[in-house]
């Protein structure tokens, strides 16, 4: 049985879970289930296993999003402070580093923004600067 709280991406399911669907998808001539599947490479790997090809062959429409630039980042994080209604507070030069530390996923980017925000927040800062996203930087590498 799987937990209440559903994973964020497909590749973090459980093993039962995938070859429930896997099952669902070899037992019925018509679709009966529609899903939309967010994952990383290694659901795709995960896929192009022979007992997953029942499961692959159900999925037509496959997309594939490459990592944002860093102009792209800077979007990113000028859209997330707009839509929180939010000046864009974070100092210019550590955009880069936020990128690069996110290999351009925007949902590590975001995860890192919010880590920034949060710790801005603890030491009563107004400006999200090169200091702060460096001891987000290394926390999240520890």
């Amino acid at each position: 049985m799987w937990s209440s709280t559903l994973p964020h991406e497909s590749q973090q399911l459980p093993v039962e879970a995938l070859e429930f669907l896997r099952l669902i998808a070899e037992s019925h001539e018509r679709a009966r289930l529609s899903l939309v599947l967010v994952a990383t490479e290694d659901f795709t790997r995960q896929l192009a296993r022979p007992a997953m090809q029942p499961l692959a062959g159900r999925l037509p429409v496959r997309i594939r999003l490459p990592p944002l630039t860093p102009q792209q980042a800077e979007d990113f994080v000028d859209h997330a402070f707009a839509s929180a209604g939010m000046e864009n507070i974070l100092a210019p030069s550590a955009i880069t580093c936020l990128h690069t530390a996110a290999a351009g996923s925007p949902r590590r980017l975001g995860a890192l923004l919010a880590a920034a925000m949060q710790r801005a927040l603890d030491k009563r800062a107004k400006l999200l600067n090169d200091e702060i996203i460096q001891e987000v930087l290394d926390a999240d590498a520890m």
